[in-house]
């Protein structure tokens, strides 16, 4: 999506992140409504940013979201992108947890984006397209002590934007996520909770800084891609491969890929790689038995399938969770045939790249 005199909401725009994307935002010559709980530090910030509008919101106060997000069409008419930056942390222990708290966090870091998404969904609807950005956490990947229901909170934000993304791909609005790691700002201070032992460190001076991550989610904004990550470690955590990622950010290479699969797998399909039409013919061959295909040949596959449809066929085959089971399948799979898959596709984008050298 184009950033230019588009409109953008950011929640959590006072400080950090959001503060850093509301400021790329307008440099990029955007007109951004800055959502947040404190009403003077929202104004002033606003009067150096011309094209801004400040609204003070409560992002656990839902129908004070709705109002805010009526508010924002009502000022600029339209409403083009969403960025769900707003977020805290909790540290307790598993015996510490606090329910109210709990309660609390799940309000803030997942009802919160929700509703807020909710609000703007019929108006990128009837306009044709939008952008939506959830801003989540590289703990969604982590197992760490104290940490268990910020990062559980993370791991929810996850799977609605994932279904998200699947949902309303149709009506034009991209769902993306941006996968911060330890950013330099006051989110480890501002954290909930007081662990008996300290819990982990809260000083993230040493972090990224906020403006590396909003460069990030204006890439979002602009390519529309799943996922964005801070760092290889994080993409890695996510069980999403260097290959995988080229895969999902060449998607003009999808139908290629793809169709040169079905060549060397001597198979058959419709010339297309939209969800329906891959799924029902691989399914029915499956299904029928006559297509007796090897570990890595069916890896090689589902990695040249986009993600959406990816997601759905695994989940018919194999009755498995969409979110972990391509990772399953590939740790399942015999070093040898993994290595082939891997082949196989590096094989087809060489041929690719020289193809398109020649043109």
């Amino acid at each position: 999506m184009q950033i230019k005199d588009h409109v953008f909401i950011v929640t959590g725009a006072s400080s950090g992140i959001g503060l850093s994307t509301v400021t790329a935002l307008c440099t990029r010559g955007a007109k951004v409504a800055l959502l947040a709980r404190s009403t003077e530090v929202l104004e002033e910030l606003s009067e150096g940013l011309p094209g801004t509008l400040p609204i003070t919101a409560d992002m656990t106060d839902f129908e004070g979201v709705r109002q805010a997000v009526r508010a924002i069409y009502q000022h600029y008419g339209r409403i083009d992108g969403l960025i769900n930056n707003a977020g805290r942390s909790y540290a307790a222990a598993i015996e510490e947890i606090d329910p109210a708290v709990f309660d609390e966090i799940f309000h803030l870091n997942v009802l919160g984006p929700i509703v807020a998404m909710q609000a703007v969904i019929p108006i990128m609807r009837e306009q044709g397209a939008g952008s939506i950005v959830n801003v989540n956490s590289g703990t969604a990947f982590m197992t760490i002590p104290q940490y268990s229901v910020y990062s559980s909170s993370k791991r929810a934000l996850l799977g609605f934007s994932l279904t998200a993304r699947a949902e309303l791909e149709k009506d034009g609005i991209i769902v993306s996520e941006v996968y911060p790691s330890i950013t330099a700002t006051n989110f480890g201070k501002n954290r909930m909770g007081n662990p008996a032992d300290g819990g982990p460190a809260a000083n993230y001076a040493d972090g990224d800084k906020p403006e590396f991550v909003a460069d990030l989610i204006l890439q979002a904004i602009e390519e529309g891609h799943a996922q964005y990550f801070a760092n290889n470690r994080l993409q890695q955590l996510a069980g999403v491969s260097t290959l995988q990622s080229f895969v999902s950010e060449n998607s003009q290479l999808y139908q290629q890929l793809f169709d040169e699969m079905m060549k060397r797998f001597h198979l058959e399909a419709k010339a297309t790689a939209q969800k329906a039409d891959v799924s029902e013919v691989m399914l029915s061959r499956f299904r029928r038995g006559k297509a007796d295909l090897g570990a890595s040949k069916l890896i090689a596959l589902l990695l040249a399938i986009p993600a959406e449809a990816r997601m759905w066929y695994l989940s018919e085959l194999f009755g498995v969770s969409p979110g972990h089971s391509l990772r399953s399948l590939i740790a399942q799979a015999p070093p040898e045939e993994q290595a082939e898959a891997l082949r196989v596709i590096a094989d087809v984008f060489a041929n690719h790249s020289r193809e398109t050298v020649d043109q």
